[in-house]
């Protein structure tokens, strides 16, 4: 079924605007990322590149780009990841031939090797409100499609509520910041955690995550907390990043995005991940306790997974200089030959349209009420008639009268000027 819905999508025409400013740009190298969004419109770019003979490249963005957003829907000449789970994913999932995959290592991660704090402690708690500088456990939200904000928000305050009544008094006691997704906060006001001794969510307004500002407000807040807890996010991998011990507890509500995702499986540390992932909440909390009075461990486990997840060349190279490195070697490369369409493609080309036609008919007969949007859209089209005909003719009836009225003047002043 996919080498047949593959086959169909080569008998797409390719977009001949693309091909155009392709041939006026004459690039040596065309990137795209990430390619596998539903309905991506860069599968016409690569389409049109191959067409024109131009070296193309994707460059996979994210660690769950290749499990969960869509498919490969075209071949390019080279598949740029991270990893070696990923270049199995693009090999498994994909079909893309091993030697048409280079590993480089995440490059969006470099910077978290070199950022430093830009708060003390002290004034980092007074920012974000905390009651004092004792330890704090960070929690981090994560976006809509993992955890739905109020479901997250439910999670949030019985998580609290278990470290309020563990054994452990240091847990009891414990500062606990929480940090909303920055496109998923629209549940925490008013304030959830009001009431709660200790317990505090920064920043308290939608944010931009690209801002400077933000983005070292986030940095110091990995770096002052003394663990992490996620539900699943990218948070995760930037807290091992910087040495900080990662948590996760498998909730019911959110199973599909967890244990039904398979890039979470990748941060599990019994995979060889960083994150240590209780099942139950009571097994969660013993984990804290565990881990708060020895961190040496945890610590170690996540510099091993960096050194294979993150920077698999080493966990002094930086990826973005084998990133260029790769990419210069693909410009370097002979240009493939345009590739014009095979034959097969126009014969299929009718067959395409009619899949298309029947496709807009099944949609528009899946309608919840499609003979009433029918009527309703000859309604309005033959009240829009009617409304154009009737201002027509009321026009044209103004402009003969006043036509009639003229002629007459004209006939009828020679006959008075006689008398």
């Amino acid at each position: 079924l996919e080498r047949l819905l593959a086959t169909v999508e080569r008998a797409i025409p390719v977009h001949q605007p693309i091909v155009a400013f392709l041939q006026r740009e004459a690039p040596d190298v065309m990137l795209v990322s990430p390619l596998v969004d539903c309905g991506s419109d860069q599968v016409d770019i690569i389409k049109a590149a191959r067409a024109c003979g131009v070296r193309t490249a994707v460059c996979v963005a994210s660690w769950d780009n290749l499990t969960n957003k869509g498919v490969l829907r075209i071949e390019p000449d080279l598949v740029v990841v991270w990893n070696d789970a990923q270049k199995r994913e693009a090999q498994d999932y994909h079909y893309v031939p091993s030697h048409k995959i280079t590993t480089t290592g995440a490059q969006l991660f470099d910077k978290w090797f070199v950022t430093q704090a830009t708060r003390d402690r002290t004034a980092f708690c007074a920012r974000v409100g905390l009651p004092d500088t004792r330890p704090f456990l960070l929690f981090t939200g994560s976006s809509g499609f993992i955890s739905e904000s109020r479901a997250e928000v439910a999670f949030v305050l019985r998580w609290i509520e278990s470290l309020r009544s563990s054994a452990d008094p240091m847990l009891r006691s414990i500062n606990v910041l929480v940090r909303p997704h920055p496109y998923n906060c629209h549940s925490w006001d008013p304030d959830p955690l009001a009431g709660i001794p200790g317990a505090v969510f920064f920043p308290r307004t939608n944010y931009d995550p690209m801002d400077e500002v933000n983005r070292a407000d986030f940095f110091d807040s990995i770096y002052h907390s003394t663990a992490v807890v996620g539900i699943n996010t990218s948070a995760m991998i930037e807290a091992a990043i910087i040495g900080r011990p990662v948590f996760s507890l498998l909730a019911e509500e959110f199973a599909g995005t967890q244990q039904g995702l398979l890039h979470f499986h990748y941060l599990a540390s019994e995979n060889g991940g960083c994150v240590r992932v209780a099942s139950v909440i009571d097994d969660h909390v013993r984990q804290l306790s565990e881990c708060l009075g020895d961190l040496a461990e945890a610590r170690a486990e996540t510099e091993r997974f960096i050194s294979h997840f993150v920077r698999p060349h080493g966990l002094d190279r930086p990826a973005t200089p084998i990133f260029v490195d790769s990419v210069e070697r693909l410009a370097a490369a002979a240009a493939p030959a345009p590739q014009a369409a095979p034959v097969t493609t126009y014969l299929l080309r009718p067959v395409v349209l009619g899949g298309a036609l029947l496709g807009m008919i099944g949609a528009w007969v899946q309608r919840p009420h499609p003979v009433r949007w029918l009527l309703r859209r000859s309604r309005k089209i033959t009240r829009r008639t009617t409304k154009r005909v009737g201002r027509t003719a009321r026009l044209t009836a103004h402009r003969g009268a006043k036509q009639a009225k003229q002629w007459r003047e004209i006939v009828l002043r020679p006959l008075r000027a006689r008398r």
